[in-house]
């Protein structure tokens, strides 16, 4: 399964692009492993690229990768030491290629340690080609099950892509860049959903299948594979039938709705943003810590109960990627709402006149948050890419 030779690399298959991106890859491997030399054990590329699922856009008729590379150099020595020059050849070749080329490094020694992220499970399960050195040590990768992930990578899949969503809001991005994040979020939310039932067949338009057999997840199977046609050609992608504003208006609603149903399936919360932001069990825990929900209160329940109604206290009782979580969703797809903002503004810490906190102390908050918990250079070194990306090299 790993470092097969795949047949084709973007999703559609053209020949000019699978010759694009061969280009590039040849050209990056051979300069990456010439500059980093000896020290290099393995090059790996991973994400949609290794499994046949990249995108390509055309900026003036000429092609361009989309959204770029993800490549992981598997180093001798420890990366820290070669950390400055893996951000040197991240720059240097994304301006070469004319898109993004990102470079993370490893230990060779960590590989048959990893730990068990979503990420890895992909990578062994066929979202890896090793371009450059060792072909065989991909295969020390630890085999990874679906079923026994940690819960907190649903959770942290989540917080990951609404942080993404809400930064847009926030920060009024672009229309072009508010309907890549929202289909990005539609991917993050099947997947969680086929995580929590224990799967997560290794290519995107399998998952859409599977998607079809999850219950109440009809809708989103559909906008499931929306998403994979604009990744597909973004440049060529075009609501149905709608503007993009209404589009964009219209599946934050579907999105918000779908997502908030599976969780009043799961841990019984309501199915509305103020509700689930306040609601007084943990929403970062297993299905099966909400079993005993009948139980008299805990002192923690009670303290999380007083934080909810109190949100000054919410910073100390509740946990922190609970908090991202919550206020993720909330700034997501309840931006405007006053409400939502104070207890919002209590979960990110922002001490401010009556909890009111403005758009740019709300952004700035949520991304230290989401950096603090979500960056994770070994279990998922592009997790941050998805939620706080570079500028475009063009």
């Amino acid at each position: 399964m790993l470092d097969r030779s795949t047949p084709r690399q973007t999703t559609l298959g053209e020949p000019a692009h699978e010759a694009h991106v061969e280009q590039d890859l040849a050209r990056a491997a051979t300069g990456i492993a010439s500059e980093l030399g000896d020290g290099l054990s393995a090059l790996w590329l991973v994400g949609p690229l290794a499994r046949g699922e990249g995108g390509m856009v055309s900026d003036r008729g000429e092609l361009t990768t989309y959204p770029g590379y993800e490549l992981i150099a598997v180093l001798r020595r420890k990366p820290a030491r070669h950390s400055a020059a893996l951000r040197s050849l991240s720059g240097a070749w994304s301006r070469l290629l004319g898109t993004r080329l990102f470079l993370a490094g490893i230990g060779a020694r960590a590989v048959p340690h990893l730990p068990a992220t979503r990420f890895w499970l992909e990578a062994q399960s066929g979202s890896l080609r090793t371009l450059a050195g060792d072909p065989e040590l991909a295969r020390h990768i630890p085999e990874l099950d679906a079923t026994r992930l940690p819960s907190r990578e649903t959770f942290a899949l989540i917080a990951s892509a609404f942080t993404a969503i809400a930064l847009g809001e926030l920060e009024q991005v672009s229309p072009r860049a508010k309907t890549e994040r929202l289909h990005a979020a539609v991917l993050a939310v099947g997947d969680t959903l086929l995580l929590r039932n224990g799967q997560l067949p290794p290519s995107w338009r399998e998952r859409a299948a599977a998607l079809d057999h999850v219950r109440g997840a009809g809708e989103l199977a559909l906008l499931y594979r929306s998403a994979i046609a604009f990744f597909a050609r973004p440049d060529h992608w075009t609501p149905s039938g709608v503007s993009v504003a209404t589009w964009l208006e219209q599946t934050r609603r579907s999105l918000s709705h779908a997502y908030l149903a599976h969780e009043a399936t799961r841990i019984q919360a309501p199915i509305h943003v103020f509700g689930y932001m306040r609601h007084p069990d943990p929403i970062t825990s297993s299905h099966s810590e909400h079993r005993d929900a009948a139980a008299p209160p805990s002192l923690a329940r009670r303290a999380r109960l007083l934080a909810m109604r109190v949100p000054t206290l919410a910073a100390l009782a509740v946990d922190p990627l609970d908090r991202l979580v919550r206020a993720s969703v909330a700034l997501a797809f309840a931006a405007d709402a006053p409400a939502c903002r104070t207890h919002v503004a209590a979960y990110l810490g922002i001490r401010t006149a009556f909890g009111a906190a403005d758009d740019d102390e709300l952004a700035k908050a949520l991304r230290s948050l989401a950096g603090g918990l979500l960056d994770d250079p070994i279990g998922a070194p592009f997790a941050r890419l998805s939620f706080d990306p570079p500028a475009p090299t063009r």
